[in-house]
C-alpha cells in the first residue's frame, strides 16, 4: 500500500510508463469517498497526471469526459444501484489512457463503507500483429481492423475517421459492421475487447 505520492523524478519517467502500460492501478476510498489508500501504481498514475489528489482528500479526473463518468458511477453506487459504467480515463489534453471500474466493498454501516476503483492501462500491442488478430478471429477486413485499432487508440470515432482517412459517415457504418462481426454493441464493449486481446499479443 502506498502512503504518500510524492513527485516522479525526471528519470524515472520512461519506466513508470512502462510499468503503467503493464499493471493496473486500485485506489481504495472511505465513505465519503477520500483517498485512503492504494497500490504504488494508483500513486504513479496520480503523479503522472492520469488523476489528481492526493491521500485522505478526493480523487479528481484530469478530463471533464472522465470527471463526468467518475461522478455519475460514485452517485450510482451510493443510491444502492450496482454499476456498470465503464470509465475511460483520459489525461488533461484528452488522451485515452485507461478504461476503470468502481465497485462498494464493504456491506458495513453507511458511515464506515468502503469504495474501491480498478483502473486498467491500455496494452500497447504491436499495431500489424493486434491487426492480424482481428481479421483472423472475427474476420474483420483490413480496413475494418485499422479503423478499430484507430478507435482504441484515440478513443473518439471522428478522430479514428480522419486518421484512417474516412469521412464520418463512412466510420460509423464501418462501425457497425465491427460490432456484428465481434459481437459487441457499445463502443466501450468493443475497446475492453481490442485491449485484452491487445494484452495476449503483447
Amino acid at each position: 500500500m502506498i502512503s504518500s505520492v510524492a513527485p516522479l523524478e525526471h528519470g524515472r519517467a520512461q519506466s513508470v510508463r512502462s510499468n503503467l502500460r503493464r499493471r493496473g492501478g486500485v485506489f481504495l476510498f472511505d465513505a465519503k469517498w477520500r483517498w485512503v489508500a492504494g497500490n504504488e501504481v494508483a500513486g504513479q498514475m496520480v503523479s503522472s497526471g492520469w488523476w489528481r489528489g492526493k491521500l485522505m482528500a478526493s480523487l479528481e479526473a484530469c478530463h471533464a469526459v472522465t470527471r463526468d463518468a467518475w461522478l455519475a458511477v460514485q452517485r450510482e453506487i451510493m443510491d444502492e444501484k450496482t454499476s456498470a459504467t465503464v470509465i475511460p480515463v483520459r489525461d488533461a489534453p484528452g488522451k485515452l489512457l485507461a478504461f476503470a471500474r468502481a465497485h462498494r466493498y464493504s456491506v458495513a454501516p453507511e458511515q464506515s463503507r468502503r469504495y474501491v476503483l480498478y483502473v486498467r492501462p491500455l496494452q500497447w500491442a504491436d499495431t500489424d500483429a493486434l491487426g492480424t488478430q482481428l481479421e483472423n478471429l472475427f474476420r474483420l477486413t483490413a480496413a475494418e481492423s485499422r479503423f478499430a485499432i484507430a478507435l482504441r487508440r484515440l478513443g473518439d470515432l471522428a478522430h479514428a475517421a480522419a486518421a484512417v482517412g474516412i469521412a464520418e459517415s463512412s466510420a460509423r457504418t464501418r462501425l457497425q459492421s465491427i460490432f456484428e462481426k465481434i459481437d459487441v454493441h457499445r463502443l466501450s464493449d468493443l475497446l475492453l475487447l481490442i485491449d485484452a486481446l491487445a494484452e495476449v499479443v503483447t
